[in-house]
């Protein structure tokens, strides 16, 4: 029987019920293993994989080349048993896939959240669920709690580098620098009528007020409302000296970068 893991150390830990407990059974944001519900504020805070240990014969159903990778399905629900609030492959988005041994086929999910802000108000709870499809019935897990909130100076994410010296740290002699507390920066709204695409230059001002890798909103006017939908934002070099992004047609709206 397919069994689905996470690796040790990521901020989404699925579970099935191979490791003792079922999460369907749980009812609460608080899992097992994980006490607190873990911040998300945009919808490419998260990105995560997950192992799919099974037979051989498993195995190889889900690496035929003639199977759908939609075999497959992750999206978001508020319960574990509950059917999806957000499914992923309605949007055409799947999942990575590598066969690492006769028995593990490991998956990556690079995409994040996308539309978990328009399914869930700010402070709820929701979780990450995935079904399997296999020839001798469907296998699902459900992760540990996430929750949307709305002050983008808190994130799930961890950032790591490569410097000798670091985050505070001083690893040459072992000390620690004085910490210094982060300042939340009063974001800078540019708004945009009638644009097929956006290039806003990114100005040495800003990069001195939010760094070298912004954070990036689009907002478009539906007509009734102000909505983010899916438009991924990018920069033209790093360090970045222009905001571009294809909006897909034209759009009215505006760009938030904090």
């Amino acid at each position: 029987m397919i069994d689905i893991r996470s690796p040790r150390f990521s901020f989404v830990q699925l579970a099935t019920a191979a490791y003792g407990y079922v999460p369907e059974t749980y009812d609460t944001c608080n899992f097992p293993n994980v006490q607190f519900c873990l911040p998300v504020y945009a919808y490419d805070d998260v990105a995560f994989m997950f192992i799919l240990q099974g037979t051989e014969d498993e195995a190889d159903e889900l690496c035929l080349l003639s199977n759908p990778v939609d075999k497959i399905e992750v999206g978001l629900v508020r319960d574990c048993g509950d059917d999806f609030d957000v499914n992923f492959s309605d949007a055409a988005l799947y999942a990575q896939r590598v066969r690492i041994s006769p028995t593990q086929v490991l998956y990556k999910w690079p995409h994040g959240f996308p539309g978990f802000d328009a399914e869930y108000s700010l402070e709820d709870c929701f979780k990450v669920k995935v079904v399997v499809h296999m020839d001798d019935g469907d296998v699902s897990a459900c992760s540990n709690c996430f929750q949307r909130i709305g002050e983008d100076c808190y994130t799930s994410l961890l950032e790591y580098g490569s410097e000798q010296n670091i985050f505070g740290f001083n690893y040459c002699d072992g000390s620690v620098e004085d910490e210094v507390a982060e300042i939340c920066s009063d974001p800078t709204i540019i708004e945009f009528t009638d644009a097929l695409t956006l290039n806003i230059p990114y100005t040495v001002s800003m990069a001195e007020k939010y760094g070298q890798v912004p954070t990036v909103e689009i907002w478009i006017w539906d007509g009734v409302q102000y909505v983010k939908p899916f438009v991924q934002a990018g920069f033209d070099a790093y360090p970045p000296t222009a905001i571009i992004a294809d909006l897909g047609g034209a759009a009215t709206g505006f760009v938030k970068v904090s």
